[in-house]
Formats: C-alpha cells, structure tokens, sequence
C-alpha cells in the first residue's frame, strides 16, 4: 500500500495507538465511518480540571499520544486536534500483565501532510483545532510544517496532566492569544510545572521535562518529530536523540549507490530511568467495556474518507 511507503518502513510504529475504522456508510447524503474507540473515558473525564497523579501516568500516557503520531505522521496525515477529549483510555493485557493503552480518536480535522520529491515536507498554514491546544505559528498565521503543530498540541496535553491548567486563561481570547504571540519574548510560563513536580526526584522528572520542552518549543523548526519525542522521553538525552534523528534522514535522503561518511560519535545518555511504562493500573478507574460495534458513534465528515485509506493496514 502505497502508506507503507509513507510509512519510511516504520508502519507498526504505534499502530496500536490510533483508533481503527470498522466500516463506512452512506447516509443523509453523507459518508459515514464506524471507528474504535477502545473503552468509552477520554483523558479528559479523568482530568477534570485537576493535575494527573503519578509520573508513570503521564509518561505511559504521552508515549502512546508521540507513538499514534508518529504513525500518522509517517502515513502523510496531521491530527489537527490532539486534546484530552481526542485521547481514549483502556486496559490490556500483556504477557507482562495489565497495562494503560492510549488511543488516538477523532479525525474531523485531518489533513494530509504534503512532502516535495525530496521526502521534505511543504510548509502550510492550518488554523483547525481547538484554542488552548493551537501552536504559536497559527497566532502569528505563518506557514510551518504542520506535523509540528500536532507535537505542540501534544506538549499542552502534558502541560495539562502535570498541571491541570493550560498557559494561559482561555476566558478571554486576546489575552490568550497576545500571550501566545509574546512567547519568543517571555517563554513558556514553567513556574506551575515546576511547582506540581517539585515532590518528585529528578530521576523521575528530568525524561519527562525534556520531552515537554521539546515538545513545547516555540519555534516549530524546533519542535523534534513524535519519534524523536519519543526516544527523549525514553530517557534519550535531548541533544543525542536529536542529532541521531538528524543523521538518520540524510542517511535516508543520501542518493543509491552514494558513500555517506561514519555519523560521529553521539553524546552519552543521560543516566534516568526508563523502566516506567507499566504503571500499577488499580490508581486509575476502570473504564467501562468497549460498546458494541452497533452503538458506537459514527463519524460523518468527507475529509477523514479521504484520509483513511492513506493508513497501512492494522495487524491481523
């Protein structure tokens, strides 16, 4: 298929991580698609309003949101809409036991994510989503890669589980969007996140800073990928993980036939625990059972049509 070679031969990369459609049908006019939601609480009905207790949660959390897009990124498809509405939470098991499943849902706002002959991806301005989870690129209406708008969205949602606030108040949009606009000068407000981690050791808390920096960085160009994201997450250090994910596209942009020169040596690792993706899953309520096929809600919008098929095939 031809997203297999979107892919850059990393498919299953967070397969399990986006929700899968089921079937499609016309109706009223409209095409309509049946997709899974993988339980029925969204990340959202456990925040509430209120930071998410427990490091371990929101690194298994924030690895399942970096791993869904990353499979969609290298599938040519931008969210557009990552919030804690569009995160599902579920259960499964595991040979290692019980474990937190995150899933990507709601594809209304989805857009392609256009590459020249090169493989480098064209600039566009894309201004769905949903206001505290918009990048500072949209506030300025300037043309950016818009997969980094999705790591941004992404970066909030931690902000938010760590938090339980977003950056600024959304009550009043020109304070929230003069706010966004004065980030290159005043930064990111770090204070309340330093302050609600402040009980942590700084071997728990250093993966999940650099990630949340990385993701959060103000200028799009320098907003790593989901992968690299991901692996900074993992305990990689920042600088590491970038260089390496820098080396591994000229690599893979390098023509046929063409000697590349050995990449150099990359800086140790920082020295933080990674060991954290199965967190004790009693701490959380058990969210209801999966619906049957027939009752669940039914998506209608003729962008997502044309996207979905864009999606390498699930696992059988």
């Amino acid at each position: 298929m031809e997203a297999s070679n979107r892919a850059n031969g990393k498919p299953r990369l967070g397969v399990n991580n986006v929700s899968r459609p089921y079937t499609k049908l016309d109706t009223l006019g409209k095409r309509c698609f049946v997709y899974s939601y993988d339980g029925d609480k969204n990340l959202a009905a456990y925040l509430k309003g209120k930071p998410l207790s427990g490091i371990s949660f929101m690194k298994t959390i924030t690895a399942g949101i970096l791993s869904g897009l990353a499979y969609l990124h290298n599938a040519g498809i931008v969210h557009n809409d990552i919030k804690p509405h569009n995160v599902m939470l579920s259960t499964m098991s595991t040979k290692a036991g019980t474990k937190l499943k995150t899933t990507i849902i709601d594809f209304d706002l989805a857009s392609p994510l256009n590459r020249d002959d090169n493989g480098d991806v064209i600039l566009g301005r894309n201004d769905g989503g949903s206001l505290p989870y918009q990048p500072p690129e949209v506030f300025r209406s300037v043309a950016s890669d818009l997969s980094k708008k999705d790591i941004w969205a992404a970066g909030i949602v931690l902000y938010e589980m760590i938090t339980g606030t977003y950056l600024f108040d959304i009550g009043n949009y020109k304070t929230f969007s003069q706010g966004m606009l004065n980030l290159e000068t005043t930064g990111i407000p770090w204070e309340p996140v330093f302050t609600k981690l402040r009980w942590y050791s700084a071997v728990q808390t250093r993966p999940l800073l650099n990630a949340l920096r990385a993701m959060l960085a103000v200028s799009p160009q320098d907003r790593p990928s989901a992968e690299t994201c991901l692996a900074i997450l993992n305990g990689k250090a920042p600088s590491a993980a970038i260089r390496e994910a820098r080396l591994q596209k000229t690599a893979h942009s390098a023509p046929t036939g063409r000697p590349t020169s050995p990449p150099p040596p990359l800086p140790p690792r920082d020295r933080v625990a990674t060991g954290l993706h199965n967190p004790p899953i009693g701490m959380l309520p058990s969210p209801p059972s999966t619906p049957p096929l027939s009752s669940r809600n039914p998506v209608a919008t003729e962008s997502f049509g044309q996207l979905i098929d864009m999606l390498p095939p699930p696992p059988r």
